[in-house]
C-alpha cells in the first residue's frame, strides 16, 4: 500500500495492490483546505485558523475530528470514534536519509510507518505503508487520509522556517 502523489500542490491517492482507492484533493494551490468522496462520506479538511497549525476534520458537513501540530512539530490526529469517544494519534517525524512517519496510537504502540521516497518528476514524496503491531483505531485508508495530509501540512512548515 502507499500514498502516491499526483500534482505539484499536494493532491495524492492511495493505492493498495495497483487500485487506487480513493483521492484527496487540494482545494487551490496555496489552501489548506482538501476534500475527498470516501465510502458515500464527503469528507473535508479545512484550517481552523490564519496560523495553519490545526486544521478541522468534517465528514459530510459534521466536525469529526482536527489534525494539529503541537510546539515539538509533532502532529496530533483527534478522532471521534463511533461512540463518540475521542482517539488520538500521534504522528512523528523519523529518520534522515531514510525519512518518514511513525504513527503511534494513545497506548504508545506504532500503528502505521510511513516511508518517504522523494519524487523528482512530480517534485513531492511518495510513501511506502507498514503496518505496525499495533492495532488501528479506524478504517485504515480513511486514517492514510488523514496521514497524507499531515505529512504534507509538516513538510510545509519545515520548509518555511
Amino acid at each position: 500500500m502507499k500514498i502516491e502523489s499526483i500534482s505539484h500542490k499536494g493532491d495524492f491517492r492511495i493505492v493498495q495492490n495497483g487500485m487506487k482507492i480513493t483521492e484527496l484533493n487540494y482545494k487551490n494551490w496555496f489552501g489548506s483546505k482538501a476534500g475527498t468522496r470516501y465510502k458515500s462520506q464527503d469528507i473535508e479538511i479545512v484550517q481552523k485558523n490564519m496560523w495553519c497549525h490545526t486544521f478541522r476534520i468534517f465528514k459530510n458537513k459534521v466536525e469529526s475530528g482536527t489534525i494539529g501540530f503541537n510546539w515539538k512539530g509533532r502532529g496530533e490526529i483527534r478522532l471521534m470514534d463511533e461512540n463518540s469517544e475521542e482517539l488520538l494519534l500521534t504522528m512523528k517525524a523519523r529518520g534522515i536519509w531514510k525519512s518518514g512517519f511513525e504513527i503511534i496510537n494513545e497506548h504508545g504502540e506504532p500503528v502505521l510507518r510511513l516511508n518517504a521516497k522523494f519524487n523528482w518528476r512530480k517534485f513531492s514524496h511518495d510513501y511506502h505503508i507498514e503496518k505496525g503491531p499495533g492495532a488501528l483505531p479506524i478504517d485504515e485508508h480513511e486514517l492514510l487520509l488523514y496521514c497524507g495530509f499531515a505529512a504534507h501540512q509538516y513538510l510545509a512548515m519545515m520548509s518555511a522556517v
